[in-house]
């Protein structure tokens, strides 16, 4: 997968699979031991795994603390809040809700 994306490396790291084993859904595997360089990398080419077909249903979003993922939580449901009123273009940008427009201004 990690080839795929562009993100070869000969350095060693650890995958793991969290939580409990069932069979509704598949688990999330947590990849450990790369270096800051490799995860950024990993990280913004990530999106391109959708384009290819067999990883189009796989995802790799950043650790986030639990304090981050309240707050992204928050984000999120205000942004379906605004859309369900009516307000369109909207996105989540740097931590905040933003038109889709403004970002590239």
């Amino acid at each position: 997968m990690l080839r795929e994306v562009g993100c070869e490396t000969n350095d060693t790291f650890r995958l793991q699979r969290l939580g409990k084993i069932s069979s509704n859904h598949s688990r999330p595997i947590r990849i450990s031991g790369l270096n800051d360089t490799h995860r950024s990398d990993i990280l913004r080419r990530s999106k391109s795994l959708r384009l290819i077909k067999r990883f189009n249903k796989v995802y790799i979003n950043a650790d986030l603390t639990p304090l981050q993922q309240r707050e992204s939580k928050s984000l999120r449901e205000e942004l379906s809040r605004r859309r369900a009123a009516g307000e369109e273009d909207l996105i989540i940008f740097r931590g905040k809700i933003t038109s889709r427009n403004q970002n590239f201004q």
